[in-house]
């Protein structure tokens, strides 16, 4: 089986995503579009990386240096100090 090697033809993305949705879902992208005077693609396009950016910040793993991490225990492991707990009357109000 060959591979298949992509030239780019001129500056345009060549790659294609293709949806199915209800009416009503393209009804309101193309509302949301055109108030953001974006094409339905660039709408979409855009605000889906933007979510797809976020959902991997928040599953990305984060090393710190051994110097950073031991800092970090020793923190944790210092001063136990009780907290002290907001006192509240019977009325549920906070009593300072």
């Amino acid at each position: 089986m060959e591979s298949a090697t992509r030239t780019p033809i001129d500056n345009r993305e060549n790659d294609r995503l293709d949806l199915r949705m209800s009416e009503d879902k393209c009804r309101i992208l193309g509302e949301a579009a055109g108030a953001s005077g974006m094409s339905v693609s660039a709408f979409v396009l855009s605000h889906a990386t933007d979510e797809a950016r976020k959902m991997l910040v928040d599953h990305s793993n984060f090393a710190p240096s051994a110097e950073r991490w031991a800092t970090f225990v020793s923190l944790l492991e210092g001063d136990s100090r009780p907290v002290p707990r907001p006192v509240v009357d019977r009325d549920c109000t906070l009593v300072r």
